[in-house]
């Protein structure tokens, strides 16, 4: 073989084998991205379709965990196109706005976003009402620290779970009413509880900061974290691009992202204590994240080298949706505690736990 023509096949071998490695490394195709979101819309009617077996709208309560259930499924209308998804929260929100509900502290407000769902799909203006109590509860009237950060049901103490139960609904009802402070009053709590919640040798948060002492709780919890990365996201949806906090807000949704993958397991899913391997993984929090790493990506954010990050976690969630729709593996209720607390919360079902996953299905 004559030397020139040796070199031209090693040449030929050497562009093929880059075109293949720009193939393997490219972003997901249109015929790739169709058949990933067909698969998880075809998890969202499992899943939807098993609230509607499982809950009676008619008796849930106007409360945190049902709330995000109502959410789930409210995007599970949008995205679908089932009129049977919205025709729950309908009567759940029919039930419970027969009079005006009572706000007591962070843990009643999430219910008020989907009551501003139920405004547009239904010009009700009881609903529209709802929402405006609540935004001038939490802006008139719950407690808060000396640099305005809200409290949440502990006098004294933040939790970083209000951050979701408090900041999309602000956000939204102020740019559907044109009512741009409580559009910053968003932005401004989620910077806040970050600063007073951050650990500076994860880059993640702690449960919870004690305005008396100045101090946070000893570990970071998977779910409360997942609260702060979805109030992030859906702020984020609705937070106008020239707003002088976006770059902030975008800036702490791509860290998140970039320290997650750090501790994402090899299943897909993160544990309860996401820096503790010897804890139980859970699917909530999880879930959660999964809305942070497909906004981020969408958006152009943070690396496409991180889809490979949402895949694993789009089959970890798969693996804890069983045959009949049921989202298991679900921790309960929590407060702060330590890496044992939390070890020893009881996994199980829970309607948060199908609101966090259809959150994280339908979220595109």
């Amino acid at each position: 073989m004559m030397p020139s023509t040796f070199y031209r096949i090693l040449v030929h071998i050497y562009l093929f084998a880059a075109c293949i490695t720009v193939i393997c490394s490219s972003p997901t195709t249109a015929a790739d991205y169709d058949a990933v979101r067909s698969e998880e819309l075809a998890k969202v009617r499992l899943v939807a379709d098993k609230v509607l077996k499982t809950y009676d709208p008619s008796r849930m309560a106007w409360h945190w965990g049902e709330a995000t259930l109502m959410l789930g499924m409210t995007r599970a209308a949008e995205t679908t196109g089932d009129a049977r998804y919205s025709d729950f929260v309908i009567k759940w929100l029919e039930q419970n706005t027969r009079r005006l509900p009572l706000i007591l502290n962070p843990d009643f407000c999430l219910p008020a976003l989907s009551a501003l769902y139920g405004y547009k799909k239904t010009d009700n203006k009881k609903y529209l009402q709802v929402a405006e109590k609540t935004v001038k509860m939490i802006m008139t009237k719950f407690p808060r620290a000396g640099d305005r950060t809200l409290y949440h049901i502990v006098p004294g103490q933040v939790w970083v779970d209000e951050l979701f139960m408090l900041t999309p609904l602000l956000a939204n009802f102020g740019v559907q009413t044109g009512h741009h402070e409580y559009v910053d009053e968003a932005a401004t709590q989620i910077l806040l509880v970050r600063t007073h919640t951050r650990d500076d040798a994860t880059g993640l948060s702690r449960h919870s900061w004690n305005a008396a002492d100045n101090t946070m709780s000893p570990d970071e919890w998977a779910r409360g974290n997942g609260w702060i990365v979805m109030a992030m996201a859906e702020v984020l949806d609705v937070l106008p691009n020239d707003h002088p906090l976006r770059a902030n807000l975008v800036q702490e949704l791509k860290s998140y992202v970039e320290t997650l993958t750090q501790y994402q397991d090899e299943s897909g899913l993160w544990h309860t204590v996401i820096d503790r391997k010897d804890t139980y993984l859970e699917t909530s929090g999880s879930a959660m994240f999964m809305v942070g790493f497909k906004k981020a990506l969408r958006e152009g954010w943070v690396d496409d080298k991180y889809r490979e990050n949402l895949d694993r976690a789009r089959r970890g969630l798969y693996a804890k949706i069983a045959e009949d729709g049921i989202v298991f593996d679900v921790s309960g209720p929590t407060n702060p505690g330590d890496a044992a607390h939390y070890q020893k919360i009881p996994l199980g079902e829970q309607p948060y736990g199908y609101g966090a996953a259809l959150l994280a299905l339908t979220q595109e």
